[in-house]
C-alpha cells in the first residue's frame, strides 16, 4: 500500500506534462510576397489566425477564431473597418456589404511539387488557368485562407498564393503618346494605395505572367500580441478611409470610373 501512494503522486506529475507538450504552440509562417502592379506585402500565417500587411502604405488586415471578424486598420491613423468574414468583399471601394457571401473553394489540378528559395510547395493549375505555388507544411484553419483570397479577390484554391502566373496578363507591346504613358503611370500609383481593387487594363511588362512572386519567408514564434485587434480605435464603415491614404481620397472617384471605361 506504502508503495501504491508513492506511485500516486509521480503518476500525476507525469500526466500533467503530457498536455503541456501536446498544446505547445505552433510557428508562425511569416511570407513576403510582391504583387505587381500592386505593391508588396506580409502574410503572418499562425494556425487559427492571419495578418496581412501592405508594407507599402501601411495598411493592415487582421482575422482569426473564435469570432474570424476581419479588421482592416491603420496604425497611423488610428482607425478600423471591421465586419464579419462572410461580409467582407474585396471587389468595390465600399468594401461592406450587407448580404454574407460564400467563396466556394475552385477546382483545381495539381501539376507537382516544387521548391521556392527552399520552400516546399504544391504547384497547382486552376480552372481559369492560373497556376499558383502554396506552401505544402502550412497547416491552418481554412478561414486564413479565405481572408486572403477575399482580399485580393482570388478564388480559393486552399492555401496562400505565394506564386502566381497568369496567362491573362501577358506583356502587350504597345506605343503611347505621353499623355497616355501619364495616365498609365497615375494608374499603377493608385493601385499601391488600393490593394483590393481591381485595375482593369494595368499590365505590368517586367513581370510578364508573373502576377505574383514570393520574396523571402521564414517561421518565427508565436506572440499573441502580434495578432490583437486593435482597441480605441475611431470605427469607420467605409472601407476606402483606411485603404486610401487621405491625399488620394478626394480624386479616387474619378479614377474608378476611368479606369471602368
Amino acid at each position: 500500500m506504502k508503495k501504491f501512494r508513492l506511485f500516486v503522486p509521480l503518476l500525476l506529475a507525469w500526466l500533467l506534462t503530457v498536455p503541456a507538450a501536446a498544446t505547445e504552440p505552433q510557428p508562425v509562417w511569416v511570407f513576403d510576397c510582391e504583387h505587381f502592379g500592386t505593391g508588396k506585402y506580409r502574410y503572418m500565417v499562425a494556425p487559427s489566425a492571419i495578418k496581412i500587411i501592405n508594407t507599402a502604405n501601411g495598411g493592415i488586415a487582421l482575422a482569426k477564431a473564435p469570432t474570424w471578424r476581419v479588421s482592416c486598420f491603420r496604425d497611423s491613423e488610428k482607425l478600423e473597418w471591421t465586419a464579419p468574414l462572410s461580409n467582407f468583399d474585396e471587389s468595390a471601394i465600399s468594401s461592406y456589404i450587407d448580404v454574407p457571401t460564400k467563396r466556394e473553394p475552385k477546382k483545381f489540378t495539381i501539376l507537382g511539387k516544387e521548391t521556392l528559395l527552399g520552400l516546399k510547395c504544391l504547384k497547382c493549375k486552376l480552372i481559369d488557368n492560373r497556376v499558383v505555388w502554396v506552401a505544402e507544411e502550412v497547416h491552418a484553419a481554412p478561414q486564413t485562407t479565405e481572408t486572403v483570397a477575399r482580399y485580393f479577390n482570388y478564388p480559393s484554391s486552399g492555401g496562400i498564393p505565394l506564386r502566381v502566373i497568369d496567362p491573362s496578363t501577358s506583356p502587350q507591346k504597345e506605343r503611347l503618346k505621353p499623355e497616355e504613358l501619364e495616365k498609365r503611370r497615375q494608374r499603377e500609383k493608385f493601385a499601391k494605395q488600393v490593394p483590393w481593387l481591381s485595375f482593369k487594363g494595368i499590365k505590368v511588362a517586367a513581370a510578364g505572367n508573373l502576377t505574383v512572386d514570393l520574396k523571402s519567408w521564414k517561421k518565427i514564434e508565436y506572440k499573441a500580441g502580434d495578432f490583437e485587434y486593435p482597441k480605441g480605435y475611431k470605427q469607420t464603415r467605409d472601407l476606402k478611409e483606411v485603404i486610401i491614404s487621405k491625399e488620394y481620397r478626394d480624386v479616387i472617384k474619378g479614377l474608378v470610373d476611368d479606369l471602368s471605361r
